[in-house]
């Protein structure tokens, strides 16, 4: 058996090349939805406020951060659903 038919690999970890379809789709999703990114709690606290005027008009200091993570998260979530539905 020769060595022309075996490959070498030297300490390769991770994950292969995305291929061209799933970079193209990591784009346009990251074009579409890249806003998302950047809601931090008080953004949350305010698209929260519009859908149950009865929360205060300014968020909540001293909730556990996983409080805040929820909110945010959902937030996210709301607003991506609203972005496809329209």
């Amino acid at each position: 058996m020769s060595n022309k038919g075996k490959r070498k690999v030297k300490d390769v970890t991770g994950h292969p090349a995305p291929s061209s379809y799933a970079q193209d789709r990591a784009k346009e999703y990251k074009e579409r939805y890249g806003f998302l990114d950047a809601i931090d709690f008080k953004r949350a606290w305010a698209e929260a406020r519009m859908l149950d005027s009865t929360l205060s008009p300014t968020h909540p200091k001293n909730l556990p951060e996983e409080v805040e993570r929820a909110i945010t998260l959902m937030a996210r979530r709301i607003l991506k659903l609203e972005s496809e539905w329209s």
